[in-house]
């Protein structure tokens, strides 16, 4: 079995916005699902980040033939929709794991000019995207949980491997770490540029 880590923060490899030295794309996963055997492991320690590509990670994962084990040690935000990828779901005893709704990132806002348009684009890019994960969450874990899970998400609600195994997130939970085999880290270096213009992209900053 091969293991990938997803560490840093989840965001589209032509994304030069980012500003952390470790991220993670769905580029980085095609490529490894290439040479991928039948069973892989999926080790996630992420603080999240953009919506719609870690909605593109999790599809890739869950339509690529292969059985899927993720690993959560820290699965925070989009974080989360990746850890449902997997046919087995393990947390750590104390994993760190936080479902919210969609945010801004203030960062991606500098040198904007915020008039009523875009203030009402974002405001509806923003709850597309909750809808995207609320959707997501309910179709794993059952439409009888869609209001439990939309009131953790306006909470910003920590969660704990004990509530994960309660609500479906995690099928498992264990102490020690976990033991895979032949371990690749991937992640690739981007560089912070400041927008220079006003005209922008909503999908991308949102997070």
């Amino acid at each position: 079995m091969d293991t990938i880590v997803i560490s840093g923060v989840i965001a589209p490899s032509s994304d030069t916005l980012v500003k952390e030295d470790k991220t993670f794309s769905s580029d980085l996963l095609v490529d490894f699902l290439k040479t991928a055997p039948e069973k892989i492991f999926v080790e996630i320690e992420s603080d999240g980040g953009n919506v719609n590509e870690g909605i593109a990670i999790y599809d890739l994962l869950k339509n690529s033939g292969k059985h899927v084990t993720t690993i959560g040690e820290k699965i925070n935000s989009i974080a989360c929709v990746i850890f449902l990828a997997g046919d087995s779901r393990i947390a750590y005893k104390n994993i760190k794991a936080h479902i919210h709704s969609a945010w801004i990132d203030p960062q991606r806002l500098l040198g904007i000019q915020l008039n009523a348009e875009i203030l009402n684009e974002l405001q509806n890019e923003a709850e597309a995207c909750d809808q995207k994960i609320l959707d997501l969450y309910t179709d794993v874990l059952g439409k009888g949980k869609e209001k439990e899970l939309l009131a953790l998400m306006t909470e910003q609600t920590p969660v704990s491997a004990g509530r994960l195994l309660e609500l479906g997130f995690a099928t498992e939970v264990i102490e020690h770490e976990y033991q895979s085999q032949n371990k690749v880290l991937t992640f690739s270096n981007n560089f912070f540029n400041l927008i220079t213009d006003e005209k922008m992209n909503t999908e991308k900053i949102i997070s």
